[in-house]
């Protein structure tokens, strides 16, 4: 649409007064500044109450985050210590002895650990005393047995006694006799009294 501002009542054309072409948006722009500044005149005082707010809360907050945080650890910590515990104590309630005594003491109501765990030393003192003379009787045996041997290895081969030589006896048909000595046939025999005694003929 035309202006007709500038069409004087003559129908003469007028000068135009001086007028920027970017009159309205910086007019605009302006209004919007001024507007924003309000907004930030506003602002500011929040922002600087939250920020006063913050800085004095904020060491507050930090040691309640540490105090947490310490906790924390100290609950993870005694919970590791129970899992390591539990495990420990389901590995001795799965060995024997532990199962044992809970056989007895099912069996016997008024069987106390400390009464279960003397009869248990009574058993291996009366083990220890019989492997101790299972031990010693094989030992007995043993050294019996050596003996016996000795004395029969003794018997059998005797030592040889000094000076002495083996004889062994000669038979009379390997016998040689000696050559130019007569060999008398007859024995001598005792006389009697008052009788004349026999001569030996050779």
């Amino acid at each position: 649409m035309r202006s007709n501002l500038s069409i004087g009542p003559s129908g003469r054309k007028l000068i135009k007064p001086f007028v920027s072409a970017a009159a309205t948006p910086s007019s605009m722009t302006a209004q919007s500044l001024l507007e924003e500044s309000k907004c930030l005149d506003e602002i500011i005082p929040v922002i600087q109450t939250l920020e006063a707010s913050l800085s004095s809360a904020g060491p507050q907050h930090l040691k309640r985050i540490r105090e947490t945080c310490e906790s924390s650890n100290k609950v993870l910590d005694t919970w590791i210590r129970i899992q390591s515990q539990a495990g420990y104590a389901y590995e001795l309630m799965s060995e024997e002895p532990y199962l044992d005594f809970i056989t007895a003491a099912q069996q016997d109501q008024t069987l106390t650990p400390q009464a279960f765990l003397e009869r248990k030393q009574g058993q291996v003192t009366e083990l220890r005393r019989v492997l101790e003379e299972k031990k010693s009787s094989q030992e007995k045996t043993q050294l019996e047995e050596k003996q016996r041997q000795l004395i029969n290895n003794s018997s059998i081969k005797r030592p040889k006694r000094f000076g002495t030589t083996n004889r062994t006896p000669a038979t009379r048909g390997t016998m040689k006799k000696p050559s130019g000595i007569p060999r008398s046939t007859s024995r001598i025999t005792k006389s009697n009294p008052g009788s004349r005694p026999s001569a030996n003929r050779f």
